[in-house]
């Protein structure tokens, strides 16, 4: 992975996706775990579409 030069957005999306991959998931298990990740490292108002 790489950090430097990259948006700390980009980095945070590839390790919750990391994450999603890793365990294998189904897409409706896939969508909720992202909104929560997200939801813990940024408010929601805070995030890109």
């Amino acid at each position: 992975m790489q950090l430097r030069d990259r948006p700390w957005g980009a980095v945070v999306a590839d390790m919750i996706e990391g994450i999603v991959v890793a365990n294998n998931l189904t897409a409706g298990d896939a969508h909720r775990l992202r909104a929560q990740l997200w939801d813990s490292v940024e408010p929601p108002e805070l995030r890109v579409a």
